[in-house]
């Protein structure tokens, strides 16, 4: 029956990951789980929600970008088309220098026994971080430029 308790618990604390800062993840994970697999399994799972999260939120700036091109044409700089090459060229670049500095974290770490654990919160705070950028470039051009979606 527990961990049926605890499954429920974690899914709904998942569905709340967006807002809750990485910090605030990890101690939960901490406090609610006493091993270390579980602990990053729990911190992996969130650093997934997070993911998706950010996954979510690019695609709607970027559904956004293409109707404010439609709606204000006076912005004729704006080409999303010629952007959206150089945002996966960035999320590209993005993504090695996660896996990069989360392998360096994991390494220093392993002295002491805690690779994978850390591992799994490295990758959680970087996705945390690039969600909060991203969703922060989302609310800039909602905000400036409103086409009624």
């Amino acid at each position: 029956m527990i961990p049926t308790i605890a499954s429920m618990y974690f899914a709904m604390a998942l569905s709340n990951a967006g807002a809750e800062s990485a910090a605030a993840i990890e101690m939960r994970c901490g406090a609610q789980f006493v091993q270390p697999a579980e602990i990053v399994d729990c911190l992996s799972r969130a650093a997934d929600q997070a993911q998706r999260d950010l996954t979510a939120t690019e695609t709607r700036l970027f559904r956004h970008l293409r109707q404010v091109q439609n709606r204000y044409p006076e912005l004729g700089e704006l080409n999303v088309g010629a952007i959206e090459p150089a945002w996966q060229q960035a999320s590209q670049s993005w993504q090695v220098f996660k896996n990069d500095s989360c392998a360096y974290y994991t390494q220093l770490h392993s002295a002491i026994g805690e690779g994978d654990l850390e591992r799994a919160a490295c990758e959680l705070r970087a996705v945390k971080r690039r969600l909060d950028d991203v969703a922060a470039d989302e609310a800039f051009w909602r905000e400036k430029f409103p086409v009624g979606d």
